[in-house]
This record gives structure tokens, C-alpha cells and sequence, in this order.
């Protein structure tokens, strides 16, 4: 029976991480561009090496934290490590000042946010995934954390709203809210307070999950890249995010970007998000539903086409009178089928690592999730550089406020029409996903079995 309470719990902390790593991916490198004076091909090759250094820690603590899954606490000690390490690097993130800045700043309190934000997301995400092997469960437990993730990210955006009403007392000068250094500040006085809180709760009163019994056996890289190789669904799995991620990565380090500087509308966007983004929380159930009924292969296709079909959209609007309107209306559509991509990807992966458990008889599961982190943020950051670079190359500056034909190209070519290409790609390799709901079924009763006799092997007498 699903555990609605544990799941809660389990998912709790992720509003507060997502306070803090969702501005991560736009908003905080145009505060430092536009407020600090950062140049962009600075934050570009920060956030590049950032990603990549940070990307190749995630195997190593994905197999640490299979290794210790037995230990008291099991996973829950690699998140309350990780909660430590962020909450360091985001005091520093989230607190610039043009005497404190220095030469290197911004990469270095960047890559020790994303160092324990991989120690707590690898661990996050099995422990998620072990909480249960069910099929339609794990896309419930997903949505929770996805639900969340959207709050925390809201609340962030919404911030500059909730400063400026408190300024000011005036309804009608909301408009006139942006994000800026201030936003940073208290955004990281709420995440001190209280995300130790909800680490405590879920630690403290969530279950740790199943791990499925095995021989002892440690994992060699030799014989994790032969189970890279030999797995169908995790080679199908892996093509499809690489090329999504790769297309996100770009859309969303240059959203803000052109919002702002392209549109002229960055006064208008936390008007924007607040109206848009609380359509992800709305849509979260609607999907979870969709998914109960239909595979999620399936689900997962729809998801990432229509996004790529936004995506487009988003590049066709220009600068003008009519701007903020056409913003508003294809930016919240491509919330509603954001939902999609959070929930679906991780759900899947538990069912990947469930099919190699039963080929290989090792429980891999943070390993997988290793990968899966690795992917994001190696390749996010990439698809990042490669954004900034693109739009650069046509002559695109966020620093003006008017801009050229070839500059106005470039900026909708890196942060919609390419992505919009690599999606589709995406939503083709998802269509060949081979995991259905029944053959999910059979793999859960034949661990169960495996599980079942081991116990027995090891039982006294």
C-alpha cells in the first residue's frame, strides 16, 4: 500500500534545495552579469568546468552510497553530508558583494554548491527509488518530490513579488519587481533556517526502503561499464537524456537572458513565473494520472514532444507591445507538460536498475542514479557553454538593451530552435523505451523470488 506520509517526508527537503539550485541554472548568472559586472564568457566558463568537475564526482558517490546502503542510515547519512556541503557553498553563492568578489569567485562558490548538491541528490534519488519497487508507486513517490521541486523553484521566483509588496504596500507596483542581490540574500536567510529542518524530518521519520539482498560483491569499473554496454533499456535511456539534457541545458542558462535583455520584459517576470509556474502543481496529478493509465514510455514521448513544440514558440516572439502577452501564454503552456520530464526519467530509471539487478544479481540503484546525475549536470553544463557560446557568436550581449538582427537570431537559436530540434531527438529514443508496466511486473516477482531464497540461505538453521 502507498505510504502517502513517507513519501511527503521523503520529499520535503527538495523545496528548499530547489530554492537554491533552481535560480542556479538562469537567474543567479544574470544577477551577476547585470548587478556584479561578471562577464558572460566568465560565468560560461565557470559554470562549464563547475559542471564537469562536479559531474565526475557523481560515479564516486554513487558508489559509495551503494556500498554503505547497509550502513546504519543507509543513504540518509550521504544526505544530511551533502546538506552540509550545499548549505557552505550557498552562504557564498547567494551573498555577493562587489568588495567581497574576487577573481575566480563565483566559480569557486558554484562548484562547492553542486559538489553537495550531487552528494545529497545521487542519495536523494535511491533512496526514492528503494522506498518502493511498485511500478506505479515510484511515479507517485516521483511526483511528490517533483511537486516540491516546482514549490521550492516558485517560491524563488515569486520572491522579488513578496519584497516589493512588503516595500511598498502596492498592488500595482509589482510590475516594476526584479530579481537582484537583495533576492539572494533573503532567499538564503529562508534555506539557513529551515532546510536543516526538513533534512531532520526526513531522516529522522521516513523509512530508509528496501534494498534488495544479495551476494557480497563489490562493483569494479571494468564490469559497470560491461553492464553499461549489455543493457538495452539503459543505453535507450541514457541516449534520450543526453539529448534532451543537452537541449534543456541551453533553453534554460539563456531563458532569463532572453526574457530580460532580448524581450526587455525582466521587470515583467516575476509576474510572469508567479502566473505560469503554479501550473506545474496543478498538472503534477493530472499527469500522475495519465501515467497510471497509460505506459510511461508513452507518457514521457508526449511530454518531451510537446515541449520541443514550445519551445519553437518561444522563439518566434519578438520585442514589442504584444510581447508580454505571447510570453505569458506559450510559457505557461510549456508548464503544463513540464510535469512530464521531472516525474518520468527518475520513475524510469528505477525500473532500468531493477531490470540489471535481476541480469547481473547487484543492486546498482545509486550507481544508476550516479550516471543519471552525471548526464544532467556534465551535460547540461555543456549544453549550457554551448548556448552562451552560440548566442555569442552571433553577437548577442545581455548588457544591451537593444540589439542587432544577427544578435536577436542567435539568442532564439541557442535558446529555442536547436533545443527544440535536440527534444524531438529526445522523444524519439523514448519511443523505443522497452520497459512496460507488465514486463516491470515480471522482473519485481522474479527479485522478490531471488530475495526470498536468499533469506532463507541465511536463516538460522
Amino acid at each position: 500500500m502507498f505510504d502517502r506520509k513517507g513519501a511527503v517526508l521523503y520529499a520535503l527537503p527538495i523545496f528548499f534545495l530547489a530554492i537554491m539550485i533552481g535560480p542556479a541554472g538562469s537567474i543567479i548568472q544574470g544577477i551577476y552579469t547585470r548587478e556584479f559586472g561578471v562577464s558572460l564568457s566568465a560565468i560560461a566558463t565557470a559554470i562549464t568546468l563547475c559542471k564537469i568537475l562536479d559531474a565526475l564526482t557523481d560515479p564516486v558517490v554513487g558508489m559509495l552510497s551503494d556500498r554503505t546502503r547497509h550502513w546504519p542510515g543507509g543513504r540518509k547519512f550521504w544526505v544530511v553530508l551533502g546538506s552540509v556541503i550545499l548549505l557552505i557553498g550557498a552562504y557564498f553563492l547567494f551573498n555577493p558583494t562587489q568588495e567581497r568578489l574576487f577573481d575566480g569567485y563565483f566559480f569557486v562558490a558554484y562548484f562547492v554548491t553542486l559538489l553537495g548538491w550531487t552528494v545529497v541528490e545521487v542519495s536523494h534519488l535511491s533512496w526514492g527509488a528503494e522506498l518502493s519497487r511498485d511500478y506505479d508507486d515510484r511515479s507517485r513517490i516521483f511526483s511528490y518530490r517533483t511537486g516540491f521541486l516546482f514549490a521550492g523553484t516558485l517560491l524563488f521566483l515569486v520572491l522579488p513579488l513578496i519584497i516589493e509588496l512588503h516595500k511598498t504596500g502596492n498592488v500595482h507596483s509589482l510590475l516594476l519587481a526584479e530579481y537582484n542581490g537583495e533576492t539572494l540574500r533573503i532567499a538564503f536567510m529562508l534555506i539557513a533556517f529551515l532546510f536543516p529542518l526538513t533534512i531532520f524530518l526526513a531522516t529522522r521519520f521516513c523509512p530508509q526502503g528496501a534494498v534488495v539482498e544479495q551476494a557480497p560483491h563489490r562493483v569494479s569499473l571494468a564490469e559497470l561499464l560491461r553492464t553499461l554496454r549489455d543493457n538495452r533499456p539503459l543505453r535507450i535511456f541514457a541516449g534520450m537524456v543526453v539529448l534532451f539534457f543537452i537541449g534543456n541545458g541551453m533553453q534554460v542558462a539563456l531563458a532569463y537572458l532572453h526574457l530580460a535583455s532580448y524581450l526587455q520584459l525582466g521587470k515583467q517576470a516575476p509576474f510572469i513565473y508567479a502566473v505560469c509556474l503554479p501550473l506545474n502543481l496543478i498538472m503534477i496529478p493530472v499527469w500522475l494520472r495519465w501515467m497510471g493509465r497509460f505506459e510511461k514510455s508513452h507518457m514521457l514521448l508526449v511530454g518531451i514532444a510537446s515541449s520541443a513544440f514550445f519551445f519553437i514558440l518561444l522563439g518566434f516572439i519578438q520585442p514589442g507591445p504584444n510581447a508580454f502577452i505571447q510570453y505569458l501564454l506559450v510559457f505557461a503552456a510549456l508548464q503544463l507538460v513540464q510535469p512530464a520530464w521531472q516525474i518520468l526519467p527518475p520513475s524510469i530509471l528505477g525500473d532500468v536498475s531493477d531490470y540489471a539487478t535481476l541480469k547481473t544479481s547487484v543492486d546498482q540503484t545509486a550507481t544508476f542514479y550516479a550516471i543519471y546525475a552525471f548526464l544532467y549536470k556534465a551535460i547540461s553544463g555543456l549544453g549550457a557553454a554551448f548556448g552562451f557560446a552560440l548566442a555569442s557568436m552571433f553577437g548577442f550581449d545581455p548588457a544591451n538593451n537593444t540589439h542587432t538582427t544577427s544578435a536577436a537570431f542567435g539568442i532564439c537559436l541557442a535558446m529555442a530552435f536547436v533545443p527544440a530540434l535536440l527534444a524531438f531527438g529526445a522523444a524519439w529514443c523514448a519511443s523505443y523505451l522497452p520497459l512496460s508496466r507488465a514486463r516491470h511486473g515480471v522482473i519485481r516477482k522474479r527479485l522478490e523470488r531471488i530475495a526470498q531464497r536468499r533469506a532463507a540461505a541465511i536463516a538460522p538453521g
